[in-house]
């Protein structure tokens, strides 16, 4: 059975088992993680405090990440979204960033945004069909190497 729940601190240990080198740790969390990651570290480097952060489980096993960054005007910032490797393209990452978009929707955000790599196609699919369109990052958004979207609630 799949469900989706606020996640814990204690899930971050299996979040962090997922990652297997510094680039896979960039493409989850850009700079703010370091590979090997410091799980003391961890919840601050992600901004849990300020975070909405869930977890997609599956027969109770923590599948999939991902969280809603609160910014200015009234935006909201899907981040580091992540699907357990045994369970990609199972369409979890859909459930979680759809329960995303409708969270933020009831809290009123005007905008969400993401930051996805180039070549992260399944991910660009997913967000595409979601309605989310790629435009120029923000000057109020740190610099990345990833590309920025929109959409537009």
């Amino acid at each position: 059975m799949i469900d989706i729940r606020t996640a814990q601190e204690s899930d971050l240990l299996i979040v962090s088992q997922w990652l297997r080198n510094q680039a896979e740790c960039e493409m989850w969390a850009g700079h703010r993680v370091l590979y090997p990651i410091d799980l003391p570290a961890l919840p601050d480097a992600i901004q849990w405090s300020e975070s909405d952060s869930w977890v997609v489980t599956l027969r109770e096993e923590v599948a999939a990440f991902g969280q809603l960054v609160p910014k200015p005007g009234g935006r909201f910032h899907i981040a580091r979204l992540i699907v357990a490797p045994d369970h990609r393209a199972e369409g979890l990452g859909r459930r979680l960033t759809e329960h995303l978009l409708a969270t933020a929707v009831e809290t009123e955000a005007s905008v969400l945004s993401l930051n996805v790599f180039a070549d992260n196609y399944r991910a660009i699919a997913l967000y595409r069909s979601l309605g989310f369109s790629e435009t120029d990052r923000p000057a109020d958004e740190h610099e990345s190497l990833a590309d920025y979207m929109t959409y537009e609630v």
